[in-house]
């Protein structure tokens, strides 16, 4: 997504053609197929994005509290995201629906309004992350860890195999519960620390 996102803007400021960032996230999204990734590369932050019609999407950003970072563990394993999405159901039931739907409104509300403690359940799972624990089954351990440590959330990124905690505070003991955790499953990798990025790419020299 960074990838195409920043082929675009290079292309485009190598060809003199000004884009907005509306156009950049039609581009970047008819490419990648989706705005989940490519958005937030343009925007920054945190955003949401829905299809508008069969070409058009709707892009908005959501605020995300300065304080906020970002901790991963990066496992030393490659995971093929067409695999990952293979061992998902091609149908949900009506329950599992509504559990991921309220959660993903309760998430863009406890980011916009800073209420970090509804995180825990906000980022709470039916739909993927079961469905992936067959193939990576210190995901839930990591993820357990991660809120031992003090996270307000925490979930598998994207398909995997990295997983993503967010945390205020307790970023280091959220690392170190995390790497820890992996350990003793005798999984391999990195843990970083990120803070979140708010503003999204540009160009910065065009000459």
């Amino acid at each position: 997504s960074a990838a195409i996102v920043s082929g675009l803007l290079a292309g485009s400021a190598i060809l003199g053609i000004d884009l907005t960032k509306e156009e950049l996230t039609i581009l970047a999204a008819n490419i990648e197929g989706h705005s989940d990734n490519v958005a937030p590369a343009i925007y920054g932050g945190c955003t949401v994005g829905v299809r508008n019609g069969t070409k058009g999407w709707i892009v908005d950003q959501v605020s995300v509290p300065e304080d906020l970072f970002a901790v991963l563990f990066v496992p030393d394993i490659l995971s093929n995201t067409n695999e990952s999405r293979a061992v998902l159901p091609d149908q949900v039931s009506r329950p599992d629906a509504v559990y991921n739907i309220g959660r993903a409104a309760l998430l863009v509300n406890a980011l916009s309004t800073g209420r970090m403690e509804l995180l825990k359940y906000a980022t709470d799972d039916r739909l993927h992350q079961p469905h992936r624990t067959q193939a990576f089954k210190a995901m839930p351990h990591l993820i357990a860890a991660a809120l031992k440590g003090g996270a307000h959330g925490a979930f598998l990124s994207g398909s995997g195999p990295s997983v993503l905690a967010l945390a205020t505070g307790r970023e280091v003991t959220v690392s170190y519960e995390m790497a820890e955790t992996a350990r003793t499953h005798g999984l391999s990798g990195k843990p970083m620390i990120l803070s979140i990025a708010h503003c999204g790419a540009s160009v910065v020299a065009s000459s």
